[in-house]
């Protein structure tokens, strides 16, 4: 492993999702992220940090270089500190929605 570093962001406000998406941003850019992918994965933390906020209250974001000698890599974990969702087979139908939106966050994903 050729890096180690992570970066702790709590989240309890609007102004931590700025914060923790900018970490991210940094920690691309410093590992050798090209402008495109530092912007996919500062949306990515942004999009998940605001679901904390509005869904659980508060949480942390967790972003560590796992770089390596042949390949650049982050990983970014967020847990929230919410009660959870009640029923997860529902909450992966496409369309359901506890927020008034259009319902694509959880199933709204590609499995590899």
């Amino acid at each position: 492993m050729i890096a180690t570093a992570s970066e702790l962001v709590p989240i309890h406000h609007d102004a931590d999702v700025v914060t923790a998406r900018r970490s991210g941003r940094d920690m691309a850019k410093k590992i050798g992220f090209g402008s495109a992918d530092q912007t996919r994965l500062a949306t990515a933390i942004s999009e998940l940090t605001r679901s904390v906020i509005k869904y659980a209250g508060d949480g942390e974001c967790m972003i560590y270089n796992e770089s390596n000698e042949s390949r650049n890599r982050i990983r970014v974990v967020v847990e929230d500190h919410g009660l959870g969702i009640p029923d997860i087979e529902m909450a992966m139908t496409d369309g359901y929605t506890t927020g008034g939106t259009v319902g694509a966050g959880l199933p709204g994903r590609e499995d590899s």
